[in-house]
């Protein structure tokens, strides 16, 4: 686990168990030889390169927002529209 690529070491031995076997019944220095050369051996396989997603195209998000619709009477408000938002308001108070 000390090597760069130890957690790849660790990935093969555990796919390859009868690799991993093999080498836990050497000796000591031997077993480290060996793990040195698999390391060194994954270390110089270059790696597949990656396929790319089948995955549709993220969807384009909608743009611009409609502006909230304001309670208070304002100057923009027609005359019909000022009067509902004014009479709501004096509802309200009440």
């Amino acid at each position: 686990m000390e090597a760069d690529n130890g957690d790849e070491v660790a990935y093969y031995l555990a796919k390859h168990e009868k690799e991993a076997s093999r080498i836990a019944q050497l000796p000591p220095r031997q077993c480290v030889f060996q793990l040195g050369l698999l390391a060194a051996k994954l270390a110089a396989t270059p790696e597949k390169p990656k396929a790319p997603s089948k995955a549709p195209a993220p969807i384009t998000p909608l743009a611009g927002v409609a502006q909230p619709a304001q309670a208070e009477p304002s100057e923009q408000d027609d005359m019909a529209t000022w009067v509902k938002k004014r009479q709501k308001q004096l509802a309200a108070r009440r």
